[in-house]
């Protein structure tokens, strides 16, 4: 299995027992009154009937940002691809259509609509969350902006939302303008002389810095918010985001790994690399045969029938493991596996937080603090190195190929784990009560921080 993978962990314990139609009702009907408080009316009256909300239908256009793991996307785009597909399909029509045509075109959308809406709902997608989709951002960055806003509908703590408040909207603005930036200077060099490769080396800068902006929100995320919350908010991404980075390697950090767990693991994550090299080689294979375009009808339809039975038996191999190792953990660690953030390595969630804020002007009170700080957490690391050092002089009694070695090692690794969480939560306290606003801003924002 290649370790940058994702393991996706099922979102939802059950699916609805109703049939789709017996939902919209119930369901669909939960946004669909508003009492307002206060209203009057005059005396000897009827009471006037309460406003009503229009009844909630989801915007198919927002479909790829669904709350979907990687297999409830494959396993509901195999039952309703057609109708996704189709609805697809008449947005585009639409957007190019006028009059009657549009006029039939939005009918029918309406329709599909209001049935795709029911499956939802019945898959158990909230009706709050829906009702959030269709708001979703459009243009540049959509995901990135659309998941890291998400953090505002959490449950949270007045300090830490009002730091989310004003982070969020600075981040959307320096995404959008990075845009803005690359499309200006992609006019610009579509003007000039530079050689092509020396124009994508230009405009790779702008993804870059888009990407160093999320993995900043991603890091604060970490720090401030709880395990729980964190947990919570995994449950609303969309399938990318969902997606780990390293995920073979953040499964040996859980808490409260045992022996016996961890001897499991390492012999469920061999068996999947070993009896998935084989089609993973094929669809490498495959795909290097469909990029040649001198390739004939024929040939091409048999390689892509080929490609998609490899990339299928591929991906039921992975789901049966996936299966297989949610079943040894704790459901305690696979929470713990759901707060890991999108886009931070095992790598990144143990950089030191004088790193990542490299260069960040602070006051002497601020220092100071800062000191405070790290004297409290130096303690508790201090146990945990304890920890370590007895779990390597039992391991000197093993081979270094033996199943307990390999769980001596994840035990190391789940007790190093705990200590990046110390470090973790300094840095949180850090954003949260020594930097201000200004500072924890210029900070997300790329003015300091340890350049990669």
């Amino acid at each position: 299995m290649n370790a940058a993978h994702a393991i996706p962990l099922r979102r939802r314990a059950g699916r609805a027992a109703a049939a789709p139609g017996s939902l919209r009702a119930p369901l669909r009907g939960l946004l669909c009154a508003l009492v307002l408080a206060g209203a009057g009316r005059a005396a000897a009256e009827e009471p006037a009937a309460a406003p009503a909300l229009p009844p909630l239908v989801f915007d198919a256009a927002q479909a790829d940002l669904l709350p979907f793991d990687e297999f409830e996307r494959q396993d509901f785009q195999r039952v309703h691809g057609p109708l996704v597909g189709g609805l697809r399909g008449l947005l585009e029509r639409e957007a190019k259509a006028a009059g009657a045509e549009r006029e039939r075109l939005r009918a029918r959308i309406a329709a599909l609509s209001v049935e795709l809406t029911d499956l939802l709902l019945a898959e158990g997608v909230e009706p709050w969350l829906l009702a959030h989709l269709n708001r979703a951002p459009r243009g540049p960055y959509r995901a990135e902006r659309y998941a890291t806003g998400l953090v505002l509908r959490l449950d949270l703590a007045p300090l830490v939302r009002g730091l989310f408040e004003r982070v969020v909207p600075q981040l959307e603005a320096g995404w959008l303008a990075l845009a803005a930036q690359k499309d200006r200077l992609t006019l610009a060099l579509q003007q000039s002389a530079l050689p092509p490769e020396e124009q994508r080396a230009l405009l790779a800068t702008f993804d870059r810095q888009g990407r160093e902006l999320e993995s900043r929100f991603w890091h604060l995320a970490d720090a401030v918010l709880s395990d729980a919350q964190r947990a919570d908010l995994y449950e609303w991404l969309p399938t990318a985001h969902k997606q780990k980075a390293g995920a073979v390697e953040h499964l040996y950090t859980l808490p409260d790994l045992t022996p016996s767990q961890a001897a499991r693991l390492r012999s469920l994550l061999t068996e999947l690399e070993a009896e998935g090299s084989p089609d993973q080689a094929a669809v490498r294979r495959l795909q290097r045969a469909l990029a040649a375009s001198d390739r004939p009808p024929e040939e091409a339809r048999r390689l892509r029938a080929e490609l998609q039975a490899a990339q299928q038996r591929a991906s039921e191999l992975t789901r049966l493991h996936v299966a297989a190792i949610r079943a040894v953990l704790t459901p305690e660690q696979v929470r713990a596996y759901k707060a890991i953030p999108p886009r931070l390595s095992v790598n990144d969630r143990r950089r030191d937080g004088r790193r990542l804020l490299q260069g960040l002007p602070l006051t002497p009170a601020q220092q100071a603090a800062v000191a405070a700080l790290e004297r409290e957490a130096r303690r508790g690391r201090r146990a945990l190195e304890g920890r370590v050092r007895d779990l390597r002089e039992q391991a000197a009694d093993y081979g270094a190929d033996s199943p307990q070695m390999a769980g001596m090692e994840m035990m190391m690794g789940a007790a190093r784990a705990e200590g990046d969480a110390l470090r973790r939560a300094l840095l949180g306290r850090v954003f949260l009560e020594i930097l201000t606003p200004d500072q924890v801003s210029t900070w997300l924002l790329g003015h300091y921080g340890e350049r990669r």
